[in-house]
């Protein structure tokens, strides 16, 4: 799809990707962190918007 999120039914679960966006003021969407993101990575990513 657009957001590079996808689900799919199975037997009893639903497996699914994990994905944050970051939107920004004007809502733009400006990051994607996927599952693996670190909270560093989130925190230096919202630091970087909030100074625009």
């Amino acid at each position: 799809s657009a957001y590079s999120i996808y689900a799919q039914p199975q037997q009893q679960t639903v497996n699914h990707s994990l994905g944050l966006y970051i939107i920004d003021k004007h809502g733009h969407e400006r990051v994607f962190l996927g599952n693996d993101f670190t909270p560093s990575q989130l925190a230096a990513d919202l630091e970087t918007l909030l100074k625009e």
